[in-house]
């Protein structure tokens, strides 16, 4: 440990003293130059743990990304690129699964239509002789028909009597599921099919519509989706009645958080469930 500094140590020439003092100052600018430095690193420093901290621990009101689309027309969009990555990456962490060697046939249960290909008329073999058919090879290709739109006419004839002639009558209309409505039962269920099982939204279905030259609004389908859901109570009542025979039931409380909620902190967590009439409410 160095002594302290004392007037006995100081030299008594003058020069020297100032040359002592020069070099004092010098290294007092270098230790203050030396503190700066250190002390913006600390800061530094400083802010990465909370970062860290608050990344780690801290409740975020957006934790999961994907929560707020549960209850409003889910869906997940990941490219062709990323999932053949994640595949490979699995691949190459797992054991490879032994898997059967070629193509998987196509379903015995789909229709078949034959397209025959002949050879051109007049094709000769290389001798002069004509060919002969002498069998076949068949090869399957899959392909798809695009969704057709038609307008169905309802017509109902009028009637009046053949003596009188003052009787008129109207023949009856079929039962529609939605009464003075465009829509046919099969665009109802394709809708409904499409929106609840493939998660396709309806501003989508509205854009696919709009292709096929056809103008339905997502407000439009949104009414009718209300209007399909209480045609369907009956069977929702009977699954539920169903259900409550059973001696246990399984349940998913999913827990969400709602942002801008009176009275709740964004960070809060809320549940969802079903109050009987097909739509959900929010609980604590």
């Amino acid at each position: 440990m160095k002594q302290p500094l004392t007037t006995q140590h100081l030299p008594n020439d003058i020069d020297a003293l100032k040359a002592l003092v020069v070099q004092s100052q010098s290294l007092l600018s270098q230790t203050d130059q030396h503190i700066k430095t250190l002390s913006t690193e600390v800061s530094r420093l400083s802010e990465l743990v909370i970062f860290f901290k608050l990344r780690q621990f801290y409740k975020s009101s957006e934790k999961h990304p994907d929560q707020a689309e549960l209850f409003n027309e889910p869906e997940v969009e990941e490219d062709d690129a990323s999932l053949d990555r994640s595949s490979n990456e699995s691949s190459s962490h797992s054991p490879k699964e032994k898997s059967s060697a070629g193509r998987k046939p196509l379903p015995k249960n789909l229709p078949r239509e034959r397209v025959e290909h002949r050879l051109l008329a007049g094709e000769t073999c290389e001798c002069g002789a004509d060919f002969k058919e002498i069998g076949e090879e068949v090869s399957e290709q899959l392909e798809i028909i695009p969704a057709k739109i038609i307008v169905r006419q309802l017509v109902r004839k009028k009637y009046a009597c053949s003596c009188c002639e003052g009787s008129l009558k109207l023949a009856p209309m079929p039962k529609q599921p939605i009464p003075k409505s465009i829509a046919g039962p099969g665009l109802l269920a394709y809708i409904t099919t499409a929106k609840y099982q493939d998660a396709l939204p309806l501003y989508r279905q509205e854009n696919a519509f709009k292709r096929l030259g056809v103008a339905l609004s997502r407000q439009t389908m949104a009414n009718w989706m209300v209007k399909t859901a209480e045609l369907c109570q009956p069977l929702y009542n009977l699954m539920q009645d169903h259900l409550l025979d059973s001696g246990y039931l399984h349940m998913d409380e999913t827990r969400v958080q709602v942002l801008n909620e009176v009275g709740k902190t964004p960070e809060s967590n809320s549940l969802f469930w079903s109050n009987g009439n097909g739509h959900f409410n929010e609980r604590q």
